[in-house]
């Protein structure tokens, strides 16, 4: 696997948003992840689509660090 995989807490912080819009992302469909049992993991790169498809206007770049 060649995506860095992160928990919603981490990308909420990388997008500035909360942890209940990430989880509401997921629940429409608008994000997609891993689920490994209870534990909710989020690719850097579906995290990075999910950004550019909310975007208005220009392209979003999801910062490297966690």
């Amino acid at each position: 696997m060649s995506s860095q995989m992160m928990t919603v807490k981490q990308a909420a912080s990388l997008l500035n948003l909360s942890s209940k819009t990430i989880y509401r992302a997921i629940e429409s469909g608008d994000l997609s992840h891993h689920t490994f049992g209870r534990a909710i993991r989020i690719s850097r790169d579906d995290l990075q689509t999910f950004a550019n498809k909310n975007k208005k206007g220009g392209v979003f770049s999801v910062p490297n660090s966690i």
